[in-house]
């Protein structure tokens, strides 16, 4: 599993490859820390928001609604039950806006 989260980046012609990746991943690690609380968990979904959060502004359009649904899930893990709504409903909004109608 160690490997699998090892996100070396060296090639912005990499990042199509590798996003949904790296968004799947930070969804998995939130959901596995809500299980277990390892801290590690947390720190992976950490990781990979960050690293939507640079894609995002480098290109709003394509992850805005993949950082804004990290982030709530973030928000929902420490228990911030207001923010994880209004993150949600960022990622809902921007999945709308910029017709990505599966992850609405």
């Amino acid at each position: 599993a160690e490997q699998y989260f090892q996100l070396p980046f060296k090639s912005w012609t990499l990042i199509f490859s590798t996003s949904a990746r790296v968004f799947i991943s930070g969804l998995a690690s939130f959901w596995i820390y809500r299980q277990i609380g390892d801290i590690i968990w947390i720190e992976r979904g950490q990781k990979a928001k960050k690293i939507l959060s640079h894609w995002t502004g480098s290109c709003e359009w394509n992850f805005s609604n993949k950082y804004y649904l990290l982030e709530a899930e973030e928000y929902w893990c420490n228990d911030d039950c207001e923010h994880a709504k209004t993150s949600y409903n960022k990622a809902i909004y921007y999945a709308k806006e910029h017709k990505f109608i599966n992850e609405e």
